[in-house]
């Protein structure tokens, strides 16, 4: 997941920095990014989301890059300076929906993230969401599984372990969602652009999905989707 969206990110045109101003907030800096933030959003949590821009490389020593952190409501807002070029670029907004998803589950307690993209000026001109948590996660050979309930901690944990048995986790980062409804499971698989357009991609995923199925539910049925880094949906598995 960090991967692609690092990936879709690359191409964005971020804008050096805010025009000076006292009334962006606190700030906490993080190689050339720098997080602007107010309460209620704690000192804690800014740190934790700016330590994550890292690993995500939007953070570093390229290019100045701003971003302020507020809570309106139940809602955390992540504002991003940006040029408004974005808005034409698919592929990015995308990389942003999944990184409002993830911070919503690794920085802020599962809590609904909206994305603004702004100017120097900290003005929004589009707004994206809210999003909320991917999930609960397990991790497996880089591979992980994000899980919502009525799928539980031990369900997840067996497929992370089956995927790297079967080396489907195989020590590259790999993204699956698993989600319940009744006696259906699905199983949502973060792919490539196209990937569904290649003829060997549908035969080899629902295999896949028909040898999870008889290894761990056996009595239910498997669905795959084959999805984008936000896990949209891009293709049923037929």
């Amino acid at each position: 997941m960090r991967q692609l969206c690092s990936v879709l990110l690359v191409g964005l045109l971020a804008i050096s920095g805010l025009v000076a101003c006292n009334k962006h907030g606190k700030k906490l800096t993080f190689k050339k990014g720098e997080v602007f933030y107010k309460s209620p959003v704690t000192k804690a949590q800014a740190h934790n989301f700016g330590t994550f821009m890292v690993k995500m490389k939007y953070f570093d020593n390229s290019k100045r890059k701003s971003v302020q952190l507020l809570k309106v409501g139940g809602t955390y807002q992540v504002r991003f300076v940006v040029n408004k070029s974005v808005v034409r670029k698919p592929g990015i907004l995308v990389g942003f929906q999944a990184i409002a998803s993830m911070t919503s589950g690794e920085v802020f307690e599962h809590t609904p993230v909206e994305v603004h993209l702004c100017d120097k000026k900290l003005k929004s001109f589009k707004t994206l969401g809210p999003f909320k948590s991917f999930g609960h996660k397990v991790e497996a050979a880089k591979g992980e599984v994000y899980y919502l309930e009525p799928v539980t901690k031990p369900e997840a944990e067996k497929l992370a372990q089956l995927l790297k048995k079967i080396r489907y986790f195989d020590g590259k980062h790999k993204s699956i969602q698993m989600l319940r409804k009744g006696t259906l499971t699905q199983l949502r698989f973060v792919v490539h652009a196209d990937a569904e357009k290649n003829p060997k991609t549908l035969p080899a995923f629902k295999q896949l999905g028909t040898n999870i199925q008889t290894a761990l539910f056996p009595k239910g049925k498997v669905e795959v989707h084959l999805c984008d880094p936000a896990f949209n949906t891009v293709k049923v598995v037929p």
